[in-house]
């Protein structure tokens, strides 16, 4: 018997899995097209900050190819396919779920062209495309879910075209004073539980190379500069754009900004 493809299927994080068992006060916005559609709208404000960009600035070819990856229900990937310019996007996500559940549902409310659209179940790596083939890839309020930020930029390097654009969306730095502040919450924690043998099924971790926050989740922190450092590192021409907005529209006053990284291989 061969046990590797449903041991792997145990090991992939299913996030919608996660929102349901630890998180089930939100449950219903994860898993009902309905009300995900409205949050989208009325409580979170990830669309809003994609649309500070002019994307027409960016997409000046025509029949662009684009990769999302992260793609979580697929509303990115819908607003992204009403542009002409765009004739085909691959939207890949790990949750079975979200693919056959949400995505179809999210692109039909959200008006999408749904020809264009190709969801795909996969990981962050390996990118299962070949050299140079992509235009664009993109990740929205997805890259603090990787276990190895430089591993997949890497990849995002090698599939994507000479001049081909990289869009870093929604994500939520720290600067190097609030990481270093949040580290030492985070030592002291950890330090308080062994001290007092306190036995945790998970519990955060950090490391040199960021925090893992919410291990249910697989949510991780990174610090503003580790961000640049590893854009930078991998050979990208970049620009860091922080919008005027924070995760949720009521407790906009609150949290931390809504981060944007072009990048340009």
């Amino acid at each position: 018997m061969n046990w590797i493809n449903t041991q792997i299927k145990f090991m992939v994080s299913q996030w919608d899995s996660a929102i349901a068992t630890y998180y089930p006060e939100h449950r219903f916005s994860w898993e009902d097209p309905i009300e995900h559609f409205r949050c989208i709208n009325e409580e979170w404000n990830y669309l809003n900050a994609v649309q500070e960009i002019n994307w027409q600035n960016y997409l000046l070819n025509n029949n662009l190819i684009v990769l999302e990856l992260g793609a979580g229900t697929g509303w990115l990937s819908a607003f992204l396919s009403k542009f002409n310019s765009i004739s085909s996007i691959y939207a890949v996500d790990s949750s079975q779920f979200f693919i056959n559940k949400m995505m179809p549902n999210i692109i039909k409310l959200m008006d999408g062209e749904t020809v264009k659209i190709t969801p795909v179940e996969g990981l962050f790596t390996p990118i299962l495309f070949e050299d140079n083939s992509i235009d664009i890839v993109i990740a929205c309020s997805a890259l603090h879910h990787v276990d190895n930020l430089e591993s997949v930029l890497k990849e995002v390097f090698r599939v994507l075209k000479p001049d081909g654009k990289f869009f870093i969306l929604n994500e939520t730095p720290l600067n190097y004073f609030k990481y270093i502040l949040l580290l030492f919450k985070i030592m002291i924690k950890i330090l308080f539980n062994s001290i007092l043998r306190k036995y945790k099924i998970m519990s955060q971790q950090i490391s040199s190379n960021g925090i893992l926050y919410d291990p249910a989740l697989g949510d991780r922190i990174f610090p503003l500069w580790l961000w640049k450092k590893t854009i930078n590192k991998i050979g990208f021409s970049f620009e860091v754009i922080k919008t005027k907005y924070r995760t949720y529209k009521k407790k906009n006053k609150s949290g931390t900004y809504l981060y944007h990284f072009i990048c340009i291989k």
